[in-house]
């Protein structure tokens, strides 16, 4: 890694990899996605490297990055650590992982439902991953959260797009690579933020369709690279 594009790190980590990515997938994309992030931790760091990977374990993007992480762990690369960085605390954020979801096909939901739900996944990585921190609710949802009422999960999540922005040194984002209409927290603002910052975070693409109605799948579909510059 150049140490002139980077924040500094402690001697002992050579980068901070944050994932960002679609939760909705298409189920005939997976295998070649995780075959790519594979591919981007075997490339790009050596074996002695100790690299701390960031994953806030959502469904889609979140959960096969750690998925390929803990793979590569148990085949040679035991120096990379998986971090949950969950955008809330564990009793407001399981809420978030339903059974089946309705913007995405029949099939899909079916098949999350008798195999590996993402509500089951998350568990099951949350319990593998080396450790795990949950971010506090803002002074906002704090005041609602003792009024009994519903949070702003708009907010919690801006934070965790903030936090990956700002404490890694490398984005991996699974992500189509559409500008319009970015959400916040979400993927496209996680990579923006980290084109704003002045350190310069590298940002690494495999471009990822979404399995939702109202979109496109990309003409470069599945290709990967780094990215130099905010898309225009």
């Amino acid at each position: 890694m150049n140490s002139e594009t980077t924040p500094s790190l402690p001697p002992s980590i050579s980068a901070v990899v944050g994932v960002t990515g679609h939760r909705h997938l298409f189920k005939e994309d997976r295998d070649t996605l995780k075959e790519k992030i594979c591919t981007f931790f075997l490339e790009n760091f050596q074996p002695e490297e100790r690299v701390l990977v960031l994953s806030g374990l959502a469904e889609g993007a979140d959960q096969l990055a750690a998925e390929a992480v803990l793979e590569l762990k148990r085949t040679g690369r035991p120096n990379l650590t998986l971090v949950g960085v969950l955008p809330m605390p564990l009793g407001f954020y399981e809420e978030d992982f339903a059974e089946c979801a309705s913007d995405v096909n029949a099939e899909t939901a079916r098949d999350a439902v008798q195999t590996d739900s993402p509500r089951r996944a998350f568990y099951r990585l949350l319990a593998l991953a080396d450790r795990s921190v949950e971010l506090p609710l803002e002074s906002v949802n704090r005041e609602r959260s003792l009024a009994q009422e519903p949070i702003d999960r708009v907010i919690q999540y801006d934070l965790l797009g903030a936090e990956l922005a700002d404490s890694s040194t490398v984005i991996l984002a699974l992500w189509d690579g559409v500008t319009d209409g970015l959400k916040p927290g979400g993927t496209g603002d996680v990579v923006r933020r980290a084109f704003l910052k002045p350190e310069k975070t590298r940002v690494y693409q495999i471009v990822t369709p979404q399995d939702r109605k109202s979109h496109v799948r990309p003409q470069d579909a599945l290709e990967a690279r780094w990215l130099t510059e905010w898309p225009n």
